[in-house]
């Protein structure tokens, strides 16, 4: 069976929805001045003597931009990284999704921030 380990680099709850392999959790970039950017990580770990086979890595919100390393495959005990990056275009409550699938599960990050003005 392959697993994932993701460590999110701010506080977040995973919740496990009515499929059994979906896991969706909330993360917030909080108030940010339009044009700045603000940036949070999530570690992917292939587990002991298992390949972690990575379907694709997505992201949706006009305001948020992806990067990642992370190989189709990973090798046993290895990690990858994938970033979201918040850059509010305009004031107010900007939602984007951050969606790693692994053929065999998948993980939703529900993303939000707030575009201010200085």
């Amino acid at each position: 069976m392959k697993r994932i380990v993701m460590l999110p680099s701010a506080l977040a709850l995973w919740a496990l929805t009515a499929n059994a392999k979906e896991y969706r959790m909330a993360h917030n970039f909080g108030k940010v001045e339009v044009g700045s950017t603000v940036t949070s990580h999530w570690n992917l770990r292939a587990k002991q003597d298992q390949q972690l086979h990575i379907q694709k890595v997505t992201l949706t919100g006009d305001d948020y931009t992806l990067e990642t390393n992370c190989p189709e495959v990973l090798p046993p005990e290895q990690k990858c990284t994938v970033r979201a990056y918040f850059t509010p275009k305009q004031q107010g409550l900007q939602n984007g999704s951050l969606v790693v699938d692994l053929y065999s599960e998948q993980f939703i990050i529900d993303m939000s921030g707030e575009g201010v003005t200085p």
